[in-house]
């Protein structure tokens, strides 16, 4: 978060992109803290995909964002297949989708 404040965008992603790697592994379902609500390994990474894809479009790397935004669709679209229509995760996660581009 450091290098991304200070603009220091290559140094972000690559620090990023490697902390996914290393902790995708050990990532386990959890429940927030502050809210009470399940959080799963394909909600986090959901999340952390669309986040690499908008460094990699500040670096102007439009193929490999374009290919982190259709990872982070497949999970999002993923994750809502397991969660109440009606809950406010599932609004939460709909909205989340709707913002990554096509």
């Amino acid at each position: 978060h450091i290098a991304l404040k200070a603009g220091r965008n290559e140094e972000a992603y690559d620090r990023f992109s490697k902390f996914m790697q290393e902790s995708a592994a050990r990532m386990e379902e959890m429940n927030d803290p502050i809210t009470g609500e399940r959080v799963t390994r394909d909600m986090v990474l959901a999340l952390n995909e669309k986040r690499l894809a908008e460094i990699l479009v500040k670096l102007q790397r439009t193929s490999e964002a374009t290919e982190r935004y259709e990872k982070s669709r497949a999970l999002y679209t993923k994750v809502l297949g397991t969660l109440e229509k009606n809950s406010a995760q599932y609004k939460r996660m709909t909205e989340e989708l709707s913002t990554i581009p096509k």
